[in-house]
């Protein structure tokens, strides 16, 4: 059995290494979007995680992905070529891609493609992953001026 956090790893490895600065839990209106990657040329991709509630991840990610160049779903293996072998078409239609976990790796099944999207939540998406940054400047600097460091 896997549980959640097993898919964290994979998924940040897999954005980072195809040059996406990571966020996890990034908060958006009333929820939190799973995983955000933005890379230099501002994409963002979105990621939504789950172990077997694969539909609730696709509603998840159909919301949030509006503001979003790319849109994926990750599940365990078994769960992903599942939904990936019947549900091909709905994702492909959706623009919804689908990521599997395995063994501590991450492959893509489906691929996301670029949607139409909505400029104004893309940008609430970017403004936050900056609000967090501008965030965590402003502890460290705290800290060192406290600390004198």
């Amino acid at each position: 059995m896997m549980y959640e956090e097993q898919l964290r790893d994979p998924i940040i490895s897999l954005l980072s290494e195809a040059g996406f600065k990571v966020y996890d839990q990034l908060p958006l209106f009333n929820g939190k979007i799973d995983f955000v990657g933005i890379n230099d040329q501002n994409q963002c991709i979105v990621i939504e995680a789950k172990i077997s509630k694969w539909k609730d991840a696709f509603k998840q990610a159909l919301n949030y992905g509006y503001g979003a160049d790319y849109v994926y779903i990750a599940m365990p293996n078994k769960i992903a070529h599942y939904v990936s072998d019947n549900y091909y078409d709905m994702f492909n239609q959706y623009r919804v891609g689908i990521i599997s976990i395995k063994d501590g790796g991450a492959e893509i099944l489906i691929s996301s493609f670029k949607p139409e999207h909505s400029q104004v939540i893309k940008s609430k998406i970017i403004d936050n992953t900056n609000l967090r940054i501008s965030n965590s400047e402003k502890r460290i600097k705290d800290f060192k001026m406290r600390f004198n460091i």
